[in-house]
C-alpha cells in the first residue's frame, strides 16, 4: 500500500513538474514572442522613420539653401536689382568667398546716403545702388564684406586668442592709435588709417581687387608685406587672386579710398567664376 502512495505522489510530482515548466516554457515563448513583434515594429518605424528623413533630403536643393537673404527699401525696388543681386550672389557662393560666409544679410537701398555702404549684424547695407557705377558699388560690397569676415569669420578663434589680432598689431597700438613708427607707406590707402577696422577692410579689398600692386608694394614696407601675408596664410592659402589685377589703368601711388579705383568688373566676375 505504501509503495502504492509513494508511486502515485512520484506520478504526481512528475506531472506537476511537466505543468510547471510547461507554464513558464509557454510564457518565455509568449515574451520572446511579444519583444520579436515589438523588436519588429521598432525596426519597421526606424526604416519609414529614416525612408522619410532620406527622401526629404534628396528633396532638399542645396544650392537654394539661403546663404545670403537679400532685402530692399523701399520693399518695390527689389525687381529693379535683379542684376547687381545675382553678382552679389555669384561672389558670396564662389569658391573664393562660399566657405567664409553664412547667413548674410544684404539690404540694397535706392537712395543714397551720407555712405555708400555699411555692416552691423551681419547684415551689408548699400545705398544708392543705381546711381553708383557697378564697379564701384561691388567695390564698396568687397569692403564691406571684408568687415563681416574680419568681425565674423573669425569668430571661431575668438574664444582663445581673436585672429584678426594678428592683423590690427601689424600697425596699431589700439582701435585708433597708431604705432610708432608707422608711415602712409605702410597702409594701402589714407582711409585705412583711420582705425584698425579700416585698415583691415581696405587692405581685404586691396588683396582681392589689386593683388598685383598690393604684393608690388610690400618691396618698400615690411608691414604691408605682414598684411599682405596675413589674408595669404589666414584667407587665402591656396593663392587666390594672387597675381590679380582689376584696374582699369595705372594705379597711382596714393588713394584715399581703395573702393574709388575703377576696376573691369567683366574681369573680375569671370575670375571668380572659375
Amino acid at each position: 500500500m505504501l509503495k502504492k502512495i509513494l508511486l502515485l505522489v512520484s506520478l504526481f510530482s512528475f506531472f506537476f513538474l511537466i505543468i510547471f515548466y510547461g507554464i513558464l516554457f509557454t510564457k518565455k515563448f509568449n515574451n520572446q514572442e511579444e519583444n520579436r513583434k515589438i523588436l519588429l515594429l521598432k525596426n519597421k518605424s526606424n526604416i519609414e522613420i529614416e525612408n522619410k528623413i532620406k527622401k526629404e533630403i534628396k528633396n532638399i536643393d542645396l544650392s537654394s539653401a539661403k546663404k545670403v537673404e537679400f532685402f530692399y527699401w523701399p520693399e518695390n525696388f527689389g525687381k529693379k536689382t535683379k542684376k547687381l543681386k545675382n553678382i552679389l550672389t555669384d561672389i558670396i557662393n564662389s569658391k573664393k568667398f562660399k566657405d567664409k560666409v553664412s547667413n548674410i544679410k544684404i539690404e540694397l537701398h535706392k537712395e543714397k546716403d551720407d555712405v555708400r555702404g555699411n555692416m552691423k549684424n551681419k547684415k551689408i547695407k548699400l545705398f544708392g545702388v543705381m546711381n553708383i557705377p557697378k564697379g564701384e558699388i561691388i567695390s564698396v560690397f568687397i569692403h564691406e564684406l571684408g568687415h563681416y569676415i574680419d568681425l565674423y569669420y573669425f569668430i571661431n578663434y575668438q574664444k582663445i586668442n581673436d585672429t584678426s589680432n594678428n592683423f590690427y598689431n601689424i600697425s596699431w597700438k589700439n582701435y585708433k592709435t597708431i604705432k610708432k613708427g608707422e608711415e602712409i607707406k605702410d597702409f594701402v590707402s589714407g582711409y585705412a588709417m583711420s582705425n584698425k577696422y579700416e585698415d583691415f577692410a581696405e587692405s581685404f579689398t586691396y588683396y582681392i581687387l589689386h593683388n598685383k600692386d598690393f604684393l608690388y608694394k610690400t618691396k618698400n614696407s615690411k608691414s604691408l608685406e605682414r598684411k599682405y601675408n596675413f589674408f595669404n596664410l589666414y584667407l587665402f592659402k591656396n593663392n587666390s587672386f594672387k597675381g590679380e589685377d582689376y584696374s582699369k589703368g595705372e594705379i597711382k601711388p596714393y588713394y584715399w579710398d581703395i573702393t574709388k579705383i575703377d576696376i573691369s568688373l567683366e574681369n573680375f566676375l569671370q575670375y571668380i567664376k572659375k
